[in-house]
């Protein structure tokens, strides 16, 4: 049994966005003070905010999809149980911290 665990695999899908430029100095000032990429920070920021918005979860009930696309919640599920790395974050090959 290897002493470090394999990493795990996670898919991921670009996203452009606009943000006014104060909250995008604010991301780029957060983003380095924890030595992460701007997307960490950014898919970080809307999991916690999933977490903690009660009404949410419970709109969630109602109007989740009956089908969702394959692998998508098992991805889902295993981003929510891994372990955040101290330091830096894992970063994809493709560079998405760029597009954030």
């Amino acid at each position: 049994m290897p002493l470090i665990p394999a990493q795990s695999i996670v898919e991921k899908e670009t996203l452009s966005l606009r943000l006014e430029r104060v909250l995008h100095e604010r991301l780029k000032q957060y983003a380095a003070f924890i030595q992460s990429p701007k997307d960490y920070v950014i898919g970080q920021a809307l999991r916690r905010l999933f977490e903690k918005d009660h009404e949410f979860t419970e709109w969630l009930k109602t109007h989740e999809p009956a089908t969702a696309p394959n692998g998508a919640a098992a991805n889902a599920k295993a981003e929510e149980g891994s372990t955040p790395l101290p330091g830096r974050a894992r970063t994809s090959s493709l560079g998405t911290e760029r597009s954030a």
